[in-house]
């Protein structure tokens, strides 16, 4: 055998071991952001700003599907539609959603997902956006999240406790800072 032969038999092996395989080897294995007993698998066009006010860097992913980690409890999910809707003419054709939130009581050992009503064209995505269908599902049951109007308050990671309050109480209006006065006393 000549050495051209030797290679295109080997590189004949290689593209079948890989087809044999489902071509496994080239799918993409979700990425897992935070830690804890908890897993929330996220589709693509959903970046989570946030869990309980605090950033999440999530994955900026094509498709496929990424994890958001925590620990079992009553959690405020913070979620946004991002999709890039590019044709081959043009670029920059972002479109995105208002905040959404969704809390819910989060279970160890129980998987949850974010679902949506995923829209298949850009007209689609231009209308869904204005009523975004987002759901946090489970064995449980769904619980569907609800759009923020107005500014959202959320702290990086590495911030404490108390820098959080202290920024939400900064964001807050006076009627909301009384009702949470008039709710703390209630707490003593």
């Amino acid at each position: 055998m000549t050495r051209y032969s030797s290679l295109r038999f080997l590189f004949l092996c290689v593209f079948s071991a890989l087809f044999a395989t489902g071509c496994s080897v080239f799918e993409q294995k979700p990425v897992d952001v935070g830690s804890g007993e908890v897993k929330v698998t996220v589709p693509s066009s959903i970046k989570v700003i946030a869990v309980d006010t605090r950033e999440v860097n999530a994955p900026s992913l094509y498709r496929g599907n990424y994890h958001v980690r925590m620990a079992p409890g009553i959690h405020t999910l913070l979620v946004q539609y991002v999709e890039n809707w590019n044709t081959m003419d043009e670029s920059g054709y972002i479109i995105k959603s208002e905040a959404i939130e969704i809390r819910s009581d989060f279970a160890a050992g129980t998987e949850y997902r974010i679902d949506l009503t995923t829209p298949q064209s850009r007209r689609e995505a231009q209308q869904w956006v204005l009523a975004p269908d987002v759901r946090l599902a489970s064995a449980k049951g769904e619980v569907k999240g609800h759009e923020i109007k107005g500014p959202v308050i959320t702290t990086a990671a590495d911030t404490d406790v108390v820098e959080s309050l202290q920024a939400l109480w900064q964001a807050s209006t006076p009627e909301d800072r009384q009702r949470f006065r008039d709710w703390l006393e209630t707490q003593q």
